[in-house]
């Protein structure tokens, strides 16, 4: 109750547009939201009462695409001199992709050059953060209270979704790190147990790949949401999808050395979107539970930012 109106947005689907919720006193209250590419147009009429009180009432509401409408060329014309800026510092190269790399499309089913290096940016950017802000006389205390014996970040969660993009040999630029990584999410670092990692990747293995036998040969599907299967760096494991349900996950250590124990606390960086997910295995996490966040720590930035320091110091070296 108290609430009069909600306007809805970052919604995938118009569905909810133009709807109408019942609240608990029985009261209807109008939906609107654009939903994918559309703006919503809804017209409100608002007047007063005979007691001097705000009255309204929702007239109209329809969604519009944008494309059946010419764009307003003065409007263009003011923006021009900025897209002009904006284009020529995307494309500027910010390093260098080696004849080697592999151009492997597949993010969820094998070790690709191109994860690597969104994993391993996520994780070593964050590390010298966590470093930063807590210094030598920080670890120690770090291990009194949460029981943490380091502060280098040992594994990496994410999600990226664009699986049809990947680095190319040769320059590499802002506009490669963005078709790369598409959205602007921020990183997590937080004290997860080795228990927890694997049952985050027996979930993933669960609800977001399949595994198929056509003539002798085995194929690999995605499952459920690509904004939610999960992209796992820093650690050693193998996903076995003959195994019956909670087992399909071996865990062999961390790429840094450090081995993997069940009853161990180690450190993850975990993209804002996952984070509390109620669709994947990070749902009982929360901001509450980092010790280092990008958004608090940073004053802002991206996690886009972090791919293109990570570049640029490799190849100044």
């Amino acid at each position: 109750e108290g609430i009069d109106f909600v306007m809805l947005g970052h919604s995938h689907t118009s569905s909810y547009s133009i709807t109408s919720r019942t609240d608990r006193a029985g009261k209807q209250i109008p939906v609107v939201n654009g939903g994918g590419t559309d703006l919503t147009k809804s017209v409100f009429r608002f007047s007063e009462d005979p007691e001097g009180r705000l009255v309204w009432e929702l007239t109209d509401s329809e969604n519009l695409n944008p494309g059946d409408y010419e764009a307003d060329q003065a409007l263009k014309e003011k923006i021009r001199p900025y897209a002009a800026a904006a284009e020529a510092e995307i494309e500027k190269p910010i390093g260098t992709t080696g004849d080697g790399w592999d151009q492997s499309y597949e993010f969820l089913t094998r070790q690709t050059d191109t994860v690597d290096l969104v994993s391993s940016a996520i994780m070593e950017i964050p590390t010298r953060r966590l470093r930063e802000k807590y210094g030598e006389s920080g670890t120690v205390a770090l291990k009194s209270v949460a029981g943490l014996d380091h502060l280098d970040v040992d594994m990496s969660v994410n999600s990226f979704v664009n699986s049809g993009y990947t680095v190319s040999p040769g320059d590499f630029t802002m506009r490669d790190v963005y078709r790369l990584y598409t959205y602007s999410n921020t990183s997590y670092v937080l004290p997860i147990y080795g228990r927890d990692i694997r049952s985050v990747l027996e979930e993933n293995a669960e609800d977001h790949l399949k595994a198929r036998r056509i003539n002798g040969q085995v194929y690999i599907y995605e499952k459920g949401s690509n904004f939610t299967n999960l992209v796992f760096g820093g650690l050693n494991f193998t996903y076995d999808l003959s195994k019956p349900k909670g087992s399909r996950v071996r865990i062999e250590g961390f790429s840094n050395g450090r081995p993997f124990e069940e009853d161990t606390l180690y450190l993850a960086s975990v993209n804002n979107y996952i984070l509390g997910n109620s669709s994947c295995g990070m749902r009982s996490f929360s901001e509450k539970d980092a010790i280092w966040s990008q958004a608090d720590d940073e004053n802002g930035g991206t996690i886009h930012d972090m791919i293109a320091e990570y570049v640029r110091e490799r190849c100044r070296s």
